[in-house]
């Protein structure tokens, strides 16, 4: 009866030690993991149907060294926040969404979603920049986007504009968006002008004629016409039978002719 307390006795003791040292073990290799660096970094940015990108892999790297201090390549794993990175990264205009994992070889990887320009505005004697489908600026640093341009008499951009309404930028914002989500309007429209009145006038890609919008009011009735009107008034009259579509009166589109 005793040997056989006795062997329980040991059993329970190898026990005890073989799970302190599994727990060593991997406090050892935790530890280890941690005080490790990074074998490698790789930046992947999913890019536009039109390949052009507002940010590159050599920006990533800048704004990460900016965070840091250093090279993201030399980093700890100790010394890494995963989330704090990622919302670095999202500060930037430039980028819509940052997402960044290490795997179990202590690669990181990171994943970048550009933010989507719909119009780029021409800044007379300042700095060009475009507007995301949320009225946001995002600055040009990399290759051009191609998406209408705006000119003219444009107010300036301020971080509370869209709660102003005498700021033109709105109007402009509005005109872009329906621009942006109508497939037909994103052919046709080339350029957005502003009048020193805050009328709009399009200017197609197409033909020689200017569309004027007019001020704000009744917007959607305006895109409707002008549509109405491409699909089926430019059959009967031809593209460029008139130098101005006006759009500014309630329920019709006047064209002005050209000069003989």
């Amino acid at each position: 009866m005793k040997k056989v307390e006795h062997k329980n006795g040991i059993s329970s003791i190898v026990k005890i030690v073989t799970a302190v040292l599994l727990v060593c073990f991997l406090i050892f290799a935790a530890v280890d993991r941690m005080n490790s660096h990074l074998s490698g970094v790789a930046i992947k940015i999913k890019t536009r149907s039109d390949k052009k990108q507002l940010v590159t892999k050599k920006d990533v790297r800048y704004l990460l060294k900016e965070k840091l201090g250093y090279d993201i390549s030399v980093a700890s794993l100790e010394s890494i926040d995963l989330y704090q990175l990622e919302s670095y990264l999202e500060a930037d205009d430039r980028i819509s969404r940052a997402e960044i994992f290490i795997d179990k070889n202590r690669k990181m990887t990171i994943g970048i979603l550009q933010n989507l320009p719909i119009a780029r505005l021409e800044i007379t004697g300042g700095e060009d920049y475009y507007l995301d489908p949320n009225g946001n600026r995002i600055p040009i640093n990399g290759d051009i986007v191609r998406v209408p341009i705006v000119t003219g008499h444009i107010d300036p951009y301020t971080s509370n504009y869209r709660s102003t309404k005498q700021n033109n930028l709105n109007y402009i914002l509005s005109v872009a968006q329906k621009v942006y989500d109508d497939d037909f309007l994103s052919a046709l429209v080339d350029q957005i002008h502003v009048t020193e009145d805050d009328d709009i006038i399009l200017i197609p890609t197409m033909g020689r004629q200017h569309i004027a919008l007019g001020p704000y009011e009744n917007l959607d009735d305006k895109i409707y016409k002008l549509k109405t009107y491409y699909k089926k008034g430019v059959k009967n009259m031809g593209l460029d039978r008139f130098k101005e579509l006006n759009l500014r009166y309630d329920g019709q589109i006047v064209g002005v002719k050209k000069e003989s």
